[in-house]
């Protein structure tokens, strides 16, 4: 397991070092950056959000991780509290919020929790196995796995006529959006055109009532599936 620190003040990068001393910790965003990039596995990374004396340059730069790595868990460390709430504009789905000023039997408590959360997080996303579903097809159907399945929409170009769209592929299948979501617990009906794999949701917008998902997709969420989708991803956080 890679760990990654970004943190441009020497005492609080020694306090954490102490804790995680396997984390490579940067000072400079750059760096910082150019090695995370090119480590192409699941990694833990830590941010802190103000660097260079300049509040929201964490933020940015989780943004920019997360435009690129929607599975690698972020942990914020900071003392800039504040900020919280605007962490959820920029959708960098954040595994926790650690506040820096916090006693340090309780700083340490809460990074080693959240490092295990994300450690777990991560294990289960390696070693899942294949859980195949039979997409029905016409009179055939198609074996998928589960966890291949990103989201699923309807073909705007042909009436009945449904795109299964996977991490590594998409298959046109004859079929209607309410065999599809009764396939698997896993499927989720969020817009009457759309349904989605719960485990692939990155982010949630809740001004524009869209979904961002792991392969970067953007889905529109109905009115209708709102609450049934908050519950869901309330639940898979635990």
């Amino acid at each position: 397991m890679h760990y990654y620190l970004l943190e441009d003040n020497i005492i609080q990068q020694l306090r954490i070092k102490r804790i995680l001393p396997h984390c490579e910790v940067f000072g400079q965003p750059k760096q910082f950056l150019s090695v995370l990039m090119s480590d192409k596995q699941p990694k833990i990374i830590l941010l802190d959000l103000e660097i260079n004396h300049h509040n929201y340059t964490g933020l940015s730069i989780a943004q920019f991780i997360r435009s690129r790595d929607v599975i690698s868990p972020i942990i914020i460390v900071t003392t800039h509290t504040e900020l919280m709430a605007t962490s959820y504009q920029y959708q960098i789905s954040a595994l926790d919020f650690i506040n820096k000023f916090q006693a340090e039997s309780i700083f340490k408590q809460r990074l080693v929790s959240a490092i295990t959360t994300a450690e777990k997080q991560l294990a289960e996303h390696v070693i899942a196995k294949p859980d195949f579903i039979a997409i029905p097809n016409g009179r055939k159907s198609e074996k998928v796995d589960i966890h291949e399945v990103v989201y699923i929409a309807s073909d705007v170009l042909r009436s009945h006529r449904l795109i299964v769209y996977s991490e590594k592929s998409q298959l046109s299948v004859r079929g209607t959006m309410q065999h599809i979501e009764q396939l698997h617990k896993d499927l989720m009906r969020v817009h009457a055109a759309y349904i989605v794999n719960r485990h692939k949701i990155a982010s949630l917008n809740t001004k524009e009532r869209t979904l961002t998902l792991t392969n970067q997709a953007r889905v529109p969420l109905s009115k209708k599936y709102y609450k049934k989708l908050q519950a869901v991803m309330a639940q898979d956080k635990h």
